[in-house]
């Protein structure tokens, strides 16, 4: 499991921001042999940040402290893989899910930070795959 806090600073010419986030990366590895049928590793990501302006004035208005736009407080993503024997052909189907946190807007009028927010969503994802052994066979016409 990894575990990281940290806190930097980021410069614009018109702005200075101070993101504190928290990521974990929770992970586990049940590796079969493989080509055998059995479970693989999950697909685990949290992380937390807030970003606030610590200097930003624009058009005489001191937007100091009010939240940096398009920096989601939180966001994780959830799956798991499979791999499935059958024959020689490895099928592995594998699903997931991301969700990102509600996040704050600028405002394209003023040009300056809004309080009205883009709400949060998921996606859920979905893939299959299969490896087939080629024996004998080389690239490269003949």
């Amino acid at each position: 499991m990894n575990f990281v806090t940290f806190k930097t600073n980021f410069y614009n010419n018109a702005s200075q921001y101070y993101p504190q986030a928290v990521l974990l990366n929770p992970y586990g590895n049940d590796d079969t042999i493989p080509g055998h049928n059995g479970p693989q590793a999950p697909i685990t990501n949290i992380s937390y940040e807030r970003a606030v302006y610590s200097t930003y004035v624009t058009g005489g208005v001191n937007y100091n402290g009010d939240n940096v736009p398009y920096v989601p407080e939180e966001t994780f993503n959830l799956g798991a893989y499979y791999n499935l024997l059958i024959g020689h052909i490895t099928y592995s189907p594998k699903i997931w899910d991301i969700y990102t946190g509600k996040q704050h807007i600028m405002d394209d009028v003023t040009g300056a930070p809004s309080h009205q927010t883009i709400p949060s969503f998921n996606v859920l994802n979905a893939s299959i795959s299969a490896k087939v052994p080629f024996q004998n066979q080389r690239a490269g016409l003949t």
